[in-house]
């Protein structure tokens, strides 16, 4: 229990320095400063800044020697503001899709082996932040986490899928790295991923990337329902929208090029 509570301890006082620092006007200060804030000891200031700097959450003002954010903690600012960019974008663009085809549309991005689901409109224009009361769920078998996966490179993929495993969630659901990383040769062909009722049975759900500037797959909008109302024309018809809606998004963070809208084909089902 001691180790526990000194490890917690450790962790609550180096997001302190991070807090403190982003109050100050200049971005930076001085060991002895940050010493004081978390009234420690210089030698106890220095073990955490010195963690935090080999991290590289924290770098040094080579005139001054005082600490400042470093190289880690600009990046992760960035992917916070590249996901809030993502959702301002999305939200209008997921509530015409939700009133045009009466369907539930989600956003979903990547978290490890699993997708997490930002944000979803149902058709009335009711927004959550849950899908379906759960907010994660395995990209094996899933559309949005197989257009998540699509272009990462394979042995990512499999390693991935080892570490969360393939457990069957129903008698269609894809158990192999070898099957998946197949089933991605099609994703990648036709910018369009399908779950036919491997996640849950009796419903069957599609999925388009939303690329940024760079051409990036940065996130994932997905729609689903009852396999029986998700077919023949009406589905041609959502998986026509969910691209244009995909576009839209990606071309709104600075993507400029658009795919080309794909049919469902049978042989998928």
């Amino acid at each position: 229990m001691k180790a526990a509570t000194t490890t917690i301890r450790s962790a609550g006082r180096a997001l302190h320095v991070l807090q403190f620092l982003a109050k100050q006007s200049k971005g930076e200060a001085s060991l002895s400063a940050i010493a004081a804030e978390l009234g420690v000891g210089p030698s106890t200031a220095h073990h955490l800044v010195a963690t935090l700097h080999g991290e590289g959450f924290l770098s040094q003002n080579p005139d001054n020697r005082w600490y400042r954010f470093g190289a880690e903690a600009l990046w992760l600012s960035t992917a916070i503001l590249s996901q809030t960019d993502l959702l301002q974008e999305a939200r209008p663009v997921m509530s015409e899709f939700a009133t045009a085809t009466a369907e539930t549309i989600t956003l979903a991005v990547a978290d490890d082996d699993r997708i997490f689901s930002l944000h979803r409109v149902e058709p009335g224009h009711v927004m959550s932040a849950t899908s379906g009361g759960a907010r994660h769920a395995p990209i094996y078998c899933t559309a949005a986490g197989k257009v998540l996966a699509s272009e990462l490179p394979e042995s990512q993929v499999i390693a991935l899928l080892r570490q969360g495993g393939m457990a069957p969630r129903t008698p269609r659901t894809l158990t192999t790295p070898e099957a998946f990383v197949a089933d991605l040769t099609w994703v990648k062909q036709h910018g369009l991923a399908v779950d036919n009722e491997e996640w849950t049975p009796g419903i069957r759900c599609v999925a388009v990337p939303v690329r940024n500037y760079a051409g990036a797959i940065v996130g994932a909008l997905s729609t689903g329902g009852p396999v029986k109302r998700l077919d023949g024309e009406h589905l041609n018809r959502v998986i026509a929208l969910l691209k244009q809606a995909g576009e839209t998004v990606s071309r709104q963070l600075g993507f400029a090029k658009e795919g080309s809208k794909q049919k469902w084909e049978g042989n998928r089902a």
